[in-house]
Formats: C-alpha cells, sequence, structure tokens
C-alpha cells in the first residue's frame, strides 16, 4: 500500500498511523491482509464525522491510497469531508491539473504497459506538473 498526501501532515501522519493498526489488528486476527476498500471506508467514517459538530475540526488532508489486495488493484481518493472515489489515475495537490491532463491523454496505452512504462509515465506527470 502506497499513500500520497495533499494538505496537513499532522493529520495525515495520524490517519496513517491509524490506517497501520487497523491493518495490523486485521493481519492478527484474519491472518490475512486488509481488504483496500474496507480500510478506506473507514477512514472516510472516521473523516465525516469530524464534519458531524462544530466543536471539532476536520481532518485538514487529502489522500491518495494505492494498493493490491485480493480483488485487484485500486487507487482511491478520500476527502476531508468523508467522500472517497476510486479511479484507474489520478493526481492530488495544488499543481495537479497539467499532471491529470497528462495521463488524460495517454490513458489508453496504460493497459499495455509493462511496470517499468507506467513508472516512466508516473515520472512523466510528475515533471509535468513541476
Amino acid at each position: 500500500m502506497g499513500i500520497c498526501i495533499s494538505g496537513m501532515t499532522a493529520d495525515a501522519r495520524y490517519l496513517t498511523k491509524f490506517m497501520r493498526n487497523e491493518c495490523l489488528s486485521y493481519w492478527y486476527t484474519h491472518g490475512s491482509q486488509h481488504p483496500a476498500e474496507r480500510l478506506i471506508t473507514k477512514i472516510a467514517k472516521k473523516s465525516q464525522v469530524k464534519t458531524n459538530s462544530y466543536s471539532k475540526r476536520p481532518y485538514g488532508v487529502g489522500l491518495l491510497v494505492g494498493s493490491i489486495d485480493d480483488a485487484g488493484t485500486h487507487l482511491f481518493e478520500t476527502c476531508p469531508t468523508g467522500n472517497y472515489y476510486e479511479y484507474y489515475a489520478m493526481a492530488i495537490g495544488d499543481r495537479c491539473q497539467s499532471a491529470k491532463t497528462y495521463m488524460e491523454k495517454n490513458f489508453d496505452s496504460f493497459k499495455e504497459c509493462s511496470m517499468d512504462a507506467l513508472i516512466n509515465h508516473g515520472i512523466k506527470a510528475l515533471r509535468a506538473s513541476a
């Protein structure tokens, strides 16, 4: 599982520590990896609870979580509001629009690419947003 953050680093550390503990608890209980969508649903519920009360500050971080589990490969984006979305390709952050544009142009070629070619596409998308 890999995580990219956009927003407050302290909130991201708290949420990733929560995710790590949930994965370890699941591993010790079930003896297998935690399903990615279930873990993201837990994060979304945790984020959404903070928006219900005016006395609590919502998490100020968006997460882009990539994972591989028994159901296949997944790429999820979580929002501070508690929403989450699954994508095939996505970029988050201040200057993400040019990276998204690069991925939209080359999206059709991603299915036939090898791992090295996908890494090169990722680097080119990063360069486009720099």
